[in-house]
């Protein structure tokens, strides 16, 4: 029972990461239609259309600890202002996972 709950959360946190992808791709195609000034011209439906690759499925058992070589680059990203979904993209790893990292350092 529970390897199926693992794997049916490892499928919902891909989902969720491609989603993810998709939402960032859409916002940045709308930030180059409405700046004008930004010295690009609005995509074309071809490419506005195309596929973005399927990110990695992490296992949920990703560590949080001290020792996660992952957890400098995460800090330095929140630290530089960066959003929790684009921390997870860079990282690769979930986004419940960078909350929960984060939301450790925060403390209670």
């Amino acid at each position: 029972m529970s390897g199926m709950l693992d794997s049916k959360i490892r499928v919902l946190q891909h989902l969720i990461a491609q989603s993810q992808q998709q939402i960032e791709r859409l916002e940045e195609l709308l930030k180059q239609t409405e700046d004008p000034a930004a010295g690009t011209s609005p995509p074309t439906p071809e490419a506005a259309a195309s596929p973005v690759a399927p990110a990695p499925v992490v296992p949920i058992s990703t560590p949080t600890t001290p020792d996660n070589p992952q957890l400098p680059e995460i800090l330095a990203l929140a630290d530089e202002g960066f959003s929790i979904a684009t921390i997870a993209h860079r990282v690769g790893l979930p986004l419940q996972e960078v909350e929960s990292i984060l939301r450790e350092r925060a403390g209670p």
